[in-house]
């Protein structure tokens, strides 16, 4: 999904995501948490982990300190685990593709700079790509 911001970019990037983790460490052993790649046009930023049931916020530091000029920003956020709404639910004919839900990303106030905060328009449950723009 992808939605413009009205003010500067800069600052940190920030993430608000949930996951039921909790639920799903009960159905596979195999999963303790889910790793989610950051990307900010197309560079691997890091990485952040969701390991509990909670709402959190992943902050990674001014990852545009070290570009300038630029018209346009895309964050890609790649998770590390799918799942099914059977895997929590038998009974469930849920087949999308699902991992975390996104609450809301944006650049925050950092040094002085004002907040660009986006909500985008779809909460994202799987791969999500969020495009920001000046």
């Amino acid at each position: 999904s992808s939605d413009v911001c009205s003010s500067d970019l800069g600052g940190d990037l920030s993430i608000v995501a949930y996951a039921p983790i909790d639920r799903l460490k009960r159905t596979s052993a195999a999963v303790q948490a889910i790793h989610v790649g950051v990307r900010l046009n197309a560079v691997q930023i890091g990485e952040f982990s969701i390991a509990d049931a909670n709402v959190r916020e992943y902050r990674f530091k001014d990852p545009l300190r070290m570009s300038s000029g630029l018209s346009g920003i895309t964050v890609t956020l790649q998770p590390d685990v799918i799942w099914h709404g059977r895997d929590l639910d038998p009974g469930s004919l849920d087949d999308r593709d699902l991992s975390f839900a996104l609450f809301s990303i944006g650049f925050a106030a950092n040094e002085g700079r004002l907040a660009a905060s986006c909500e985008p328009k779809v909460a994202a449950w799987a791969d999500s790509t969020v495009q920001r723009r000046r």
